[in-house]
């Protein structure tokens, strides 16, 4: 059976004790077989599903769209706007989770150990579409739980919340957040709903046609997905 799809994520178990649920999150197909990794910069658009890279060469930016499953309704069906849109995948949803920092590109094993003090690492968060903050929105916050050691893990806050983002990466599809310097513990970015960090209200939208908000759901399976990480910082 197919891993992708054009279906809401509604459909997909969320459990975070089915494996597979975590591996099919979002209904991406992959860009390499069963690579995880390989998932992250790819969305749904008007024209199927397709792998987003956005380069710069020579100062220039420009944005590279290969198609994986170009596919579209039949007429009548929002053939226009293609399967992304409210009838079928539906708004943007969290597709998966991982961490980084400016040494390491993915944490495969989800330890931070040996990390020194003062280093920023990221927290990702996916979705299968590309999305962009409403000019005017509030800013989002993620939170952490502790699982052992350390201390209570404070919320984690995505950096900006523009009408530009540069907090949004890889294809347009990503929002980064980012900490420094947790307690030594264990940690777990756990099933939740990605909240406002200020009074001000949370905005993020499709850059679809349509507009839809984002789902800012995480659910078990996309969290189990990437379990628990060590923080061990070396003086």
């Amino acid at each position: 059976m197919s891993s992708w799809d054009f279906r809401k994520e509604g459909t997909n178990p969320s459990s975070g004790t089915d494996a597979v649920a975590g591996l099919k999150a979002g209904y991406q197909p992959y860009a390499e077989a069963d690579h995880l990794q390989s998932k992250r910069n790819v969305i749904a658009t008007n024209i199927g599903w397709v792998r987003r890279q956005n380069k710069t060469t020579d100062g220039n930016a420009r944005t590279i769209d290969e198609p994986l499953v170009p596919a579209v309704p039949g007429s009548g069906n929002g053939n226009s706007t293609g399967y992304a849109n409210s009838t079928y995948l539906g708004f943007p949803d969290i597709a998966q989770v991982y961490l980084a920092n400016s040494t390491v590109d993915y944490f495969a094993s989800s330890q931070l150990s040996g990390i020194t003090s003062n280093t920023t690492t990221n927290v990702y968060v996916v979705f299968n579409e590309p999305v962009a903050h409403a000019g005017g929105a509030g800013g989002l916050k993620l939170d952490l739980t502790t699982v052992s050691g350390g201390k209570p893990a404070p919320g984690i806050v995505n950096a900006t919340s523009t009408a530009v983002s540069t907090d949004i990466i890889n294809a347009n599809n990503t929002v980064v957040f980012s900490f420094v310097d947790l307690p030594n513990g264990v940690y777990k970015v756990g099933a939740q709903a990605v909240t406002n960090a200020t009074s001000t209200a949370v905005n993020l939208y499709s850059l679809n046609t349509g507009g839809e908000s984002a789902n800012l759901v995480i659910t078990g399976a996309v969290s189990n997905t990437l379990g628990q990480f060590t923080v061990s910082v070396t003086p």
